[in-house]
């Protein structure tokens, strides 16, 4: 709140001493486009960053899981084998 009340201050004043304020208001539209469009880059690119570390962290998880799956599977079969070879 503060650091508008500063710009609108800091414009006021350099509306009263610009002869041409309609200029100086134009500039400052476009000033603040750019600045808008700055933070909303930086932000979608820490959105994107934030993805992409979920996605492969997500991926991760899965591979660890399906390979718990996997060589759990090996392992029931494997045991499983053995009682039936036992059994004869």
């Amino acid at each position: 709140m503060e650091e508008i009340l500063l710009e609108y201050r800091a414009l006021q004043q350099t509306t009263n001493e610009n002869k041409n304020p309609s200029q100086f208001l134009l500039a400052s539209i476009e000033q603040w486009e750019q600045k808008s469009i700055e933070k909303i880059r930086q932000i979608a690119n820490e959105a994107r960053q934030k993805v992409a570390q979920l996605v492969y962290t997500h991926k991760s998880e899965f591979r660890k899981s399906y390979f718990l799956f996997f060589y759990e599977s090996i392992d029931c079969r494997t045991n499983s084998i053995r009682r039936i070879t036992k059994s004869y």
